[in-house]
């Protein structure tokens, strides 16, 4: 469905003319016309006004559906806050973003558990100790570029967990 679709179906299910509707939000009937006929659509400042008073998401207005799939009017017009939230799917980037995070975290402990099982240091050639533990463990071993491996996989990871997607529609 389109915004004006929708925009529509929003209004109708409320037994309110265009007028009405234009009166409730500040705006002209032909204004009104021209959105629900997708000639035009509204500025932010509206799309926000029938957000709020529709008690749809700012998304579902103006994201295109399929037919009446996800419409809150055609499961029950009584129930505006029936509109997709964004938040029931889960998305393919959650998915892939919890599993990069728990496999990187799962092999940033297994190679501390390693890393400890030994001792391990560095010393210089008069006997110095440079480095002990889990970073001469790192160097000694050649692991170095793995923990940044799985460092990086980590955050990379957790970034597409917690960070809003930024797909245009």
């Amino acid at each position: 469905m389109t915004f004006g679709e929708k925009c529509q179906q929003l209004r109708r299910s409320r037994n309110w003319t265009q007028e009405e509707l234009a009166a409730r939000i500040g705006v002209s009937r032909q204004a009104l016309s021209k959105w629900e006929s997708d000639t035009v659509l509204p500025d932010t400042e509206n799309v926000l006004r029938l957000s709020d008073l529709f008690g749809v998401t700012t998304d579902y207005l103006l994201r295109p559906q399929a037919d009446d799939a996800g419409s809150p009017v055609s499961s029950a017009a009584s129930t505006p806050s029936a509109a997709p939230s964004g938040h029931e799917k889960t998305t393919g980037r959650t998915i892939a973003g919890a599993v990069l995070t728990a496999a990187c975290m799962l092999g940033l402990v297994i190679l501390g558990i390693w890393g400890t099982r030994g001792d391990y240091s560095i010393c210089s050639p008069d006997g110095v100790t440079i480095k002990q533990g889990f970073r001469a463990f790192l160097e000694t071993e050649h692991l170095r570029w793995l923990f940044w491996l799985l460092t990086a996989g980590l955050i990379g990871g957790l970034l597409a967990l917690f960070l809003p997607s930024r797909r245009k529609t």
